[in-house]
């Protein structure tokens, strides 16, 4: 990403989705197993992470308005639009 989100942002957009930070890690990551995986975090500092690390969050998230999905499994988006 040229323009990362903020960790507000990025707080913002999971409370549009219905998803807790928690639940956005991308946890097959290289990086989230090398450098976070064994570590307590919080949602706060998990959102900074996300800030810097944006590859870590699951995607794709859809956005229509001022809602949005995280599309997981493909149905999720035909549901959505429709």
């Amino acid at each position: 990403m040229k323009n990362p989100l903020t960790a507000i942002e990025w707080k913002d957009l999971f409370l549009q989705i219905g998803k807790s930070p928690q639940e956005m890690i991308r946890t097959q990551e290289a990086l989230w197993k090398n450098d976070y995986k064994d570590q307590a975090i919080d949602d706060a500092k998990l959102l900074d992470i996300f800030s810097k690390h944006p590859k870590l969050i699951k995607r794709p998230i859809v956005l229509k308005g001022k809602k949005g999905v995280l599309v997981q499994p493909i149905e999720v988006l035909k549901v959505f639009i429709s």
